[in-house]
């Protein structure tokens, strides 16, 4: 398994320089001077060799030396100052002997400098040459020309790594040449006093617990709480490798295994915005349910696992069956959790199988790394915990210390910070690691370098340890070159080096993440079965990673998050790049063959492999599944992931096209979460309606157009709407779209109907109900979230009452509500259940309007769709006021209104306020009634929303014919106002409510006669308007009226 031919590594770097070789040269015999040469490359070659580096160049009479290739030490930096200083000795010390007799002394200066470089092979040159690349090597040139004669200057790369080991003195910052900003130099002196060595041991177990005394005994308390019945949680959180899942591992091996059920779920990085992973993984392992297996097979598992909890099988398969994306099979359905509903019913049912369990045997459920949890895992745990107050379970929840869980609160929760060790409890645990004593300075540099976070001292114990260099220590103990880790990288890389060929492995595993499963990396290492996994198992002897799955042995884990960060580190970025493509080529393969696989996952592979137009198709696909499953959190992080790559991408039809898919969509999920007058709709939109006059295909283009329209309808910028409708009813007739003619339409259709344009409007419903074929256009819905039918069905059943036929009215409402059922989306079901009210509304039946928005509102709620339960009460307030209490009722509703956007941006908010003042009135409060309707007066003139206009004025001139103070020239204005209004937009409808009004307000007028004559001449106008078959309440009051004046 042949080495990477390049790697990305921290390098020291010594370039020893031979002062005055060039006069030197002129005056003794060239032969003599080969031999001065020679002897002085042997000795500094000698003193390189011993401390661990090796002579990469000669450069003339010059050489360059690298520490940290092809091995790495954690000392290197260390090791590379204690050489350039036994050269300066060596060299002082040494005579050269002529020939005539004389000696010669050599002077040289040395230049030192640590920092990242890229090491690798050269085509052309032989393979085990290994060239260094990076800017290190020229400071190190660069800085021995500040020192003096036998004398070591090293950089601050150096110094930060070694201070304290030598008595270095600062030279100041300096210009170096070729170099842009000053650099910090230092000359190095000596070794300080006191240096120690330590005898060598060797042990590779984890060490045993140090200390946490405290945080032991306060989760046995928990625990012993949580065995009474009184459940707990544990919050443990600290910095990266502080022990936090060391304590869970201690405290669980301290329970008895076969009286306790122990339940544990990985959060991890990939899945932050993937609902459920942690659970779906566990219930995976839990199962033994593989990829391969049947519905059958895997439903077997399923039954075996739940039937262990003792709850009731048939109950939780269907939602247990659903998580696992189980597919439906003969005597069992999975539960369609894409609906709030039954998502909240399946958390039910997975928190009442866990007390099921618990009510069996105590449990002790661990959640790990929740900085990385995903929204909907953190609404599922928030419920169980509430819900397991009072059972047999304690939870064990581990995090970072840089998040804030704010969302675990409560009573039950018990926070443990753990801190770092102490001076003391470092010492003890490095013995540990290191199974012998070690001298005490070599304890102590390693306490120091390792800050008392226990992974830091376990890998540096363990590399000092692995290193060999205690072997070679002299009777004084004294090692030959101090093996204090210079940092945990330099630590973990050592180890990584002495992997040998399983170091590729460790490598390439560590771009799957954390955890990889074996296939991924087999299909990275093809036709090497047999050499992967003995590497994987040597991986495995080094503590390097662990299996997760036992039984199988298929899916590993890094042992420390450090070391795969280390692993990742050290591949050049254009291996990186290779291998997430490699890695997102199998994950699509998988994916290609029926295997799951997670779009968000395939969208960062896709990323960092730069592989930018996959990555964004993959960030839109994981966008628009989340959508699918309801999961809008999610989706919207999916999507701006996404978004976030496509300043990348040059200016291309592709790339504009793509923006409008994830805008558009991005709009979409916002609509689910706030509504449609969210800002996060309006702006996606627009965006995507600014790129689609010249970008996208004709469905990308109708669904943004249709969405903007939409938005600015619901914004109440109706002659925006009006414009853009007409546009968009051009375009789509240019296109000789079907689909699109539909969508325009129906746009044209709604903002005529508000605008008061009732015929242009009806014309319109017409149109689209000739044109809509249900097998072609049944599954449009599903891109628009509209039926462009059930639309036109719900506004023609307000159309056809206001132009004076109230049975089509009647029968449109009623087909706008069968068909939204039968197409069966819960937004179509809603909107024509609330909104398609009008044969109730109109009519005046209150019970059967009530009943219809209930059912709009549950599904609404079923499906979380807010807006509607903000509206949908709206719809019935005359139907709730009567059912009462009134007052409160009326209270109620008008703190809705409060939730709805800004009067003048929100559509339909005349009508609103036109029913609450029509209810306020009805109980007496007119001068709350007259507030509302003036308001809606000022609206209707302020947006332009007109259908409603005569019903305004009527609703007005009614309140001031009513008492108190009653005025009735105010009202009969009102009232001539309305019918002139209605006239105008030739709504009948609204004519005939206001003439009966204004003739029950003549008959009461003292010119008896005259007045009735104008009530007879005003109402019967009003109703021949209407065919003889017609039927309503209207008409019945009208006809009552009419002859009561006759």
């Amino acid at each position: 398994m042949a080495g990477l031919h390049a790697e990305r590594r921290q390098l020291t770097v010594v370039f020893v320089d031979l002062i005055g070789s060039t006069p030197l040269s002129e005056r003794i015999d060239p032969e003599e001077f080969f031999a001065v040469i020679r002897t002085y490359r042997d000795l500094c070659n000698e003193q390189i060799c011993r401390y661990g580096g090796h002579i990469a160049r000669m450069i003339g009479d010059g050489l360059l030396a690298y520490f940290g290739v092809p091995q790495a030490h954690e000392n290197d930096p260390e090791r590379a100052v204690r050489a350039s200083l036994a050269i300066t000795a060596a060299i002082k010390e040494r005579e050269f002997q002529m020939s005539d007799g004389s000696f010669l002394r050599l002077r040289v200066r040395i230049g030192v400098n640590t920092g990242p470089v890229v090491v690798g092979s050269v085509p052309g040159e032989p393979s085990e040459r290994r060239e260094v690349f990076g800017s290190s090597v020229h400071v190190a040139a660069r800085l021995q020309g500040l020192a003096g004669e036998n004398a070591v200057v090293i950089g601050s790369g150096t110094h930060e790594l070694i201070r304290g080991m030598f008595d270095c003195e600062p030279l100041g910052k300096r210009r170096l040449k070729g170099v842009e900003e000053p650099a910090e130099a230092w000359r190095v002196n000596g070794v300080s006093p006191g240096e120690s060595r330590f005898d060598r041991a060797r042990t590779l177990p984890l060490p045993p617990m140090i200390n946490r005394y405290d945080e032991r005994a306060l989760l046995a308390e928990l625990w012993e709480q949580s065995l009474g019945g009184a459940g707990r949680v544990g919050v443990i959180s600290g910095e990266p490798g502080i022990g936090k899942s060391r304590l869970i591992r201690e405290f669980r091996s301290s329970l008895d295994r076969s009286a306790v059920d122990v339940l544990s779920v990985q959060c991890s990085p990939f899945h932050v915005n993937t609902p459920l992973a942690p659970e779906i993984e566990r219930l995976k392992r839990a199962t033994g349910i593989h990829e391969t297996d049947d519905p059958r097979l895997s439903l077997a598992k399923l039954r075996h696992l739940l039937g262990r909890a003792g709850f009731d099988v048939g109950q939780a398969l269907p939602y247990y069956g659903s998580l696992l994306s189980i597919p439906a099979c003969e005597g069992y359905e999975p539960a369609d959790l894409r609906s709030p509903s039954e998502r909240a019913r399946a958390f039910q049912v997975i928190t009442e199988v866990l007390v099921a369990a618990s009510r069996r045997k105590p449990v002790l459920f661990i959640v790990e790394d929740v900085q990385w949890i995903d929204p909907t895992s953190v609404d599922l745990l928030s419920r169980v915990i509430a819900r397991c107050a009072r059972e047999r379970v304690l939870y064990l929840v581990t995090h970072r210390d840089d998040y804030e869980a704010g969302w675990l609160s409560g009573p039950s929760i018990k926070r443990i910070a753990l801190q770092k060790l102490a001076a003391d409890e470092c010492e003890r645990m490095v013995a540990a690691v290191a199974g012998v004593a070690f001298l005490p300075r070599i304890t102590s540099q390693i306490v120091e370098r390792t800050d008392g976070v226990p992974l830091f001292i376990e890998e540096f114990t363990r590399a000092v340890v692995d290193s060999g260099a205690i072997e070679s220590a002299t009777d004084h103990g004294k090692l030959p070159g101090p093996l204090v880790p210079a940092s945990v990288h330099d630590s973990l890389m050592e180890r990584l080096d002495r992997l040998g060929t399983a170091k590729r492995v460790a490598q390439i595993a560590s771009v799957f993440g954390r955890q990889f499963d074996y296939r991924g990396i087999f299909s990275l290492l093809p036709d090497q079965d047999e050499s992967l996994i003995s590497a994987l198992e040597a991986l495995e002897r080094a503590g390097i990673v662990y299996r997760i799955n036992e039984d199988e042995g298929t899916l590993y884990a890094f042992r420390h998050a450090m070391i795969q960060e280390a692993a990742y580190s050290s591949l050049l970025k254009e291996d990186r790049r290779k291998l997430h493509a490699r890695a997102a080529s199998w994950l699509r393969q998988q994916a290609d063959i029926g295997e799951s696989s997670d779009p968000a996952v395939l969208g960062y592979h896709y990323a960092q492999a730069e592989n930018i137009p996959e990555a964004i198709d993959a960030w839109l696909q994981a966008g628009k599944s989340a959508l699918s499953r309801s999961a809008t959190k999610e989706a919207v992080a999916h999507l701006r992931e996404g978004l976030s790559l496509l300043s990348k991408l040059s200016a291309s039809s592709r790339r504009y096209e793509a923006e409008i898919a994830l805008q558009s969509n991005l709009a979409m999920a916002y609509t689910a979460i706030a509504g449609w007058s969210d800002p996060n709709v309006y702006e996606p939109y627009h965006r995507a309606l600014k790129l689609s006059g010249s970008h996208g295909t004709i469905r990308e283009k109708t669904a943004v157009l249709w969405g903007v329209a939409v938005a600015e309808l619901v914004n109440c910028e109706l002659t925006k709407v009006l414009e853009h409708s007409q546009d968009f009813l051009r375009r789509a007739e240019e296109w000789r779209d079907s689909e699109a003619i539909l969508m325009a339409s129906t746009a044209a259709l709604i903002v005529n109907f508000f605008t008061g344009r009732l015929k242009e409007a009806h014309e319109l419903a017409v149109a689209i109900e000739a044109r809509y074929n249900p097998r072609e256009h049944g599954k449009l819905v599903q891109t628009y979230q509209h039926d462009p039918l059930v639309v036109a069905l719900v506004y023609s059943g307000h159309i056809e009452w206001l132009l004076g036929r109230p049975n089509r009215a009647r029968e449109c409402c009623e087909s706008a509500r069968r068909l939204a059922n039968e197409i069966g989306h819960p937004f179509m079901i809603a909107l024509a259940h609330i909104l398609g009210v009008g044969d109730h509304w109109y009519d005046g039946d209150l019970a059967a309007n009530l009943a219809c928005v209930e059912h709009g509102m549950k599904v609404a709620a079923d499906y979380g769709y807010p807006m509607y339960q903000v509206i949908g009460p709206l719809w019935a307030t005359s139907a709730l006021a009567a059912r009462g209490p009134a007052p409160v009722v009326l209270e109620k509703l008008s703190g809705l209104i409060g939730r709805l956007p800004a009067e003048n941006r929100c559509i339909q908010m005349p009508l609103y306020k036109a029913l609450l003042a029509t209810e306020f009135g009805r109980i007496g409060q007119k001068d709350r009634a007259l507030a509302l309707v003036t308001s809606a007066e000022s609206l209707i003139k302020q947006t332009g929303e007109r259908w409603l206009a005569p019903e305004i004025y009527r609703i007005h001139g009614s309140l001031l014919h009513a008492e108190p103070h009653r005025d009735d020239a105010a009202a009969l204005r009102l009232f001539r106002r309305s019918l002139a209004y209605a006239k105008k937009l030739e709504a009948v409808g609204w004519e005939l409510r206001t003439a009966i009004d204004l003739a029950r307000l003549l008959m009461d007028r003292k010119d008896r006669r005259r007045s009735l004559a104008e009530a007879r001449g005003v109402l019967s106008s009003a109703r021949a308007k209407f065919p003889s078959a017609e039927t309503s309440a209207d008409l019945r009051q009208a006809d009552e009226l009419l002859q009561r004046l006759t």
